[in-house]
């Protein structure tokens, strides 16, 4: 099969590359003109250069292309305005360029930010509001109405996938820099009672639900959301982070109206100075629960994780020492 990947050079994309190689399929890989391309050198790719923002340079992109990951995109910027660009306007140019194509599957990566966290331990399904409290949230969900957009009016043969945290090996800096305050200080800080749920997914088994969703052919004009099996309390995590590097990790719970001013302060930043802080943002939402329920990908495309917490945060913890973080 001949596949497009967009965000190749990412986190999500080196991985998904390499397992589409060994799969025996042909890859075209999107880069622009400043991409960091060290991850694909040696791999046998065609290397597209164009730009997702200037739709002139994605022309002949798609020619020969059965199937299309979409995983490019902006998760962190302090400029609002980032997220707009790299979200939506991106999506919509490289919708324009598949339109007329004869494509046989869109997949497009969005992410559970699209849905108001729930303050009780209700897990968040495909049916909960989307209603997104951050400016990358919004970006998605907007990115994904293009989606829907594009599959009435065109025919577009898409699907969406919503991803939880996702980590693992090259995992974005500020999940590596959670683990390595749990690593190094064995104390974290925590904003209530550590009892509210997060859906993780490991890189491997996201890895494997792209696959899975490439391949089945009941998957078109579906949402789903993607995550590992199981949602995990902020202390079920830092509990089994403590088995594996085998020293006692301290938890400091505190009050929940420090999450609430520092929720006031990040608004104030958004909305006045457009500026979007992760920092402030990471505060307010450890005491949110952002569990995942999988029971409709389980249901309809028979995707179930592979490997567990445990084995996850292993390998990973594993990733970073040899990393050289110390």
């Amino acid at each position: 099969m001949n596949i497009l990947v967009t965000g190749a050079t990412g986190f999500i994309g080196r991985h998904l590359v390499r397992r589409l190689i060994e799969a025996k399929h042909s890859v075209r890989c999107l880069i622009r003109k400043t991409s960091n391309i060290n991850n694909l050198r040696g791999l046998e790719v065609d290397l597209f250069k164009g730009d997702l923002l200037q739709i002139k340079t994605l022309e002949g992109i798609v020619d020969g292309i059965d199937l299309v990951y979409h995983l490019s995109g902006v998760v962190s910027s302090k400029r609002v305005s980032e997220f707009y660009k790299g979200n939506v306007i991106a999506t919509r140019n490289l919708l324009e360029i598949c339109k007329n194509s004869k494509i046989k599957k869109i997949i497009y990566i969005s992410s559970v930010a699209v849905y108001q966290p729930f303050t009780d331990k209700t897990l968040l399904d495909e049916n909960s509001p989307c209603n997104p409290i951050t400016p990358y949230g919004r970006s998605k969900l907007e990115a994904e109405k293009i989606v829907q957009y594009y599959f009435d009016n065109y025919n577009l043969p898409i699907l969406i996938l919503r991803g939880s945290v996702i980590y693992g090996p090259f995992q974005t800096e500020v999940v590596t820099n959670f683990f390595l305050n749990l690593i190094k200080k064995k104390k974290v800080f925590v904003i209530g009672d550590g009892n509210n749920f997060r859906s993780l997914n490991y890189i491997d088994n996201f890895i494997d639900g792209l696959l899975l969703a490439g391949e089945h052919p009941k998957a078109i004009g579906k949402t789903y959301n993607l995550s590992d099996q199981k949602a995990y309390t902020l202390n079920e995590i830092i509990e089994t982070s403590s088995q594996i590097i085998g020293s006692k990790i301290s938890i400091i719970y505190l009050p929940n109206w420090i999450g609430g001013i520092s929720w006031f302060i990040y608004n104030i930043l958004e909305k006045l100075f457009k500026i979007f802080s992760i920092e402030l943002y990471s505060i307010r939402v450890l005491s949110l629960n952002l569990g995942c329920d999988v029971y409709k990908i389980n249901n309809e495309l028979s995707y179930f994780s592979r490997i567990n917490l445990k084995e996850g945060l292993t390998r990973t913890f594993e990733w970073i020492k040899e990393s050289g973080y110390g």
